[in-house]
């Protein structure tokens, strides 16, 4: 993957899980509309907002095999772990 478009995506949320369900929610819309599919990213969390400059490139999903959809974020078993940071999210295929 060439990494030629670069996007800037920044979220508030009532909470930092709802901030991240923003944030994912958001490139998941960025996939499914415009056909951009992000590898690099530079992400910063500050409180309930999430900030994010990433790279991609725009695929033709005609020509290229995916195995799979995420149709959606979930809020379940969502765990933010600030201090390792990790998170873990569970999305609807």
């Amino acid at each position: 993957m060439k990494p030629e478009e670069k996007v800037h995506v920044s979220v508030t949320g009532d909470d930092p899980q709802d901030a991240l369900y923003s944030f994912l929610s958001e490139l998941l819309f960025m996939e499914d509309c415009d056909g951009l599919v992000l590898c690099e990213f530079d992400v910063t969390v500050d409180g309930n907002t999430v900030t994010c400059n990433a790279k991609g490139q725009h695929m033709d999903f005609n020509t290229i095999r995916t195995y799979g959809e995420i149709k959606a974020v979930t809020y379940h078993n969502m765990i933010i772990d600030s201090d390792g940071p990790s998170v873990t999210v569970l999305y609807d295929v």
